[in-house]
């Protein structure tokens, strides 16, 4: 499920590279960034550091609002398209580390089985999660490294930072 996942994100992000949009946002990347890092944007001429890189793709990723998961989940709120973030967030930690393609699967089992553990989080919140354990995961950080991982998520998080929702330390 997990190599399905990737293939259905990397497709839909090629789909999002051709449109306006993403020719746009890569432009508005390769201006804020003035050079160049280690990861690939889909469809780019250059590369970007990792959070760029995973911003630009997840953004392309989501112009064609990927939905990889249970059909009735947006009704539900029950982690509709975790792999918008999760396989972006993977592929940018997996290059910036030299990874392998094991460990961009294990990223992506890791992030997708927090996303459906994580059902009571707004999507939002969630989001902000299973970024860090994507990424956590390819750093190979062991269990008190990822808690401080999602600790700093969780002061990241869209409730901490004045937005509606609930908080993630509700949870």
């Amino acid at each position: 499920r997990a190599k399905e996942l990737i293939a259905d994100s990397l497709s839909t992000m090629a789909l999002g590279a051709a449109e306006p949009e993403g020719r746009s946002l890569r432009q508005y990347v390769r201006e804020l960034q003035g050079g160049t890092g280690p990861c690939a944007i889909m469809g780019a001429d250059f590369s970007a550091h990792p959070a760029l890189a995973a911003f630009a793709n997840a953004a392309q990723t989501q112009i064609h609002d990927a939905n990889d998961g249970w059909p009735m989940a947006e009704v539900t709120n029950v982690c509709a398209h975790a792999g918008r973030l999760i396989i972006p967030t993977a592929l940018a930690s997996t290059a910036a580390r030299g990874g392998t393609g094991r460990d961009l699967i294990t990223a992506v089992v890791a992030g997708c089985e927090f996303a459906g553990r994580a059902q009571r989080m707004t999507q939002t919140t969630r989001d902000t999660y299973v970024s860090a354990v994507a990424a956590g995961k390819v750093a190979g950080f062991d269990a008190g490294q990822l808690s401080q991982a999602l600790v700093m998520a969780a002061y990241m998080s869209p409730g901490r930072a004045g937005l509606p929702g609930p908080r993630i330390d509700e949870y």
